[in-house]
């Protein structure tokens, strides 16, 4: 076994132990409302503001002319 390949292994192994830590930690500051959890949060939740905004008319505009040609003529059948 080469050394690149055991490193790899390694890696793979921890991976679910270290989802899981995550998950955990996530989940407490999801409940909590204490300084840590809210320090925890900040990273994420700046990295959302910079790739979430409102959209401009212009956007919408085009969102509703791609849509439109596959909504069905008439809603209530339901069908597409």
């Amino acid at each position: 076994w080469s050394g690149t390949m055991l490193r790899v292994l390694y890696k793979l192994a921890m991976l679910p132990l270290l989802v899981g830590i995550c998950y955990e930690i996530l989940k407490w500051a999801g409940r909590s409302n204490s300084l840590l959890a809210r320090a925890v949060s900040v990273p994420g939740l700046w990295l959302q503001h910079l790739t979430t905004f409102e959209p401009e008319d212009d956007m919408i505009e085009v969102a509703i002319a791609a849509v439109t040609p596959v909504l069905p003529k008439k809603p209530e059948d339901g069908q597409w």
